[in-house]
């Protein structure tokens, strides 16, 4: 019986050795730790550690790029923001700070699941700052903001702003403390005015829009309507003397601010 013998054709040997080189390589690659993760949010490549990220690169679902240090707790991004603090798998979880390059805008507090939420503070560049509450980067819950100018409001925001009850100061010594709905105000409260009148009752839309009080820093009262801040429909208006004592008073109808007689 002869034997024929048989040859390997060179290409599929070729395809061979190339396919056991990328195995190896492969192979190599996983045993070092290197690994590819997707979530719903980003795309990772990089070296793992006991199921952890180490370093490597984060591709966000927004185009953004962020270089993992999990070792020096630290991510930077792409954009120049740079993220320093507590980090869970591919995300900023637990307390951390971000910086952010193009406001240099900074944020110190809590993030969950990469998100701002928790307590933090925010500090903007023209020295606003907001301390309190944040879900998913916006302000809400209780918190105090501080404006620059010397101004702050504490209270309830909603959606990033102002709703709910709270106290707004102005730095000529003004202030409002009372009921706000979506940034306005909004339901009852009281405004003390910085040369000392003082009014408390209903607001609609910022102003003063329905029942209430306004007693001048002399002593006068009013007590009745009102309606776009001011004296409008039936009140009782009272003057007083130079000592503050009643003098006379008038109970009808204004329009405006003025008093009107309506006929019977």
């Amino acid at each position: 019986m002869i034997k024929k013998n048989v040859r390997l054709n060179p290409i599929v040997a070729l395809l061979f050795f190339a396919f056991i080189s990328v195995l190896l390589t492969v192979l190599i690659i996983l045993a070092l730790g290197y690994r590819y993760i997707a979530t719903d949010e980003c795309k990772f490549i990089g070296k793992t550690g006991n199921g952890q990220p180490l370093t490597g690169t984060i591709y966000y679902n927004d185009g953004r790029i962020g270089e993992l240090d999990y070792v020096n707790n630290t991510i930077m991004y792409s954009n120049g923001d740079v993220y320093t603090g507590d980090i869970d798998q591919l995300y900023r979880h637990g307390t951390g700070k971000m910086t952010y390059s193009a406001t240099s805008d900074t944020y110190e507090g809590d993030f969950r699941e990469d998100k701002m939420t928790g307590q933090g503070t925010y500090t903007y560049k023209n020295g606003d700052k907001y301390v309190g509450a944040l879900v998913d980067g916006k302000k809400e819950g209780y918190g105090e903001f501080f404006w620059a100018d010397g101004s702050s409001y504490k209270g309830n925001f909603i959606n990033n702003m102002k709703d709910g009850n709270g106290v707004y100061t102005w730095v000529d010594g003004s202030k409002y403390q009372g009921a706000y709905t979506k940034d306005l105000k909004d339901g009852s409260g009281t405004y003390t005015f910085s040369n000392g009148d003082v009014y408390t009752g209903a607001f609609k839309n910022d102003v003063r829009t329905g029942y209430g009080t306004y007693i001048w820093e002399n002593g006068e009262k009013y007590e009745g309507e009102f309606l776009d801040n001011y004296i409008h429909g039936y009140g009782t208006y009272t003057w007083v003397n130079e000592d503050g004592n009643p003098t006379r008073t008038y109970e009808g109808y204004f329009e405006y601010g003025k008093i009107v007689i309506k006929d019977e």
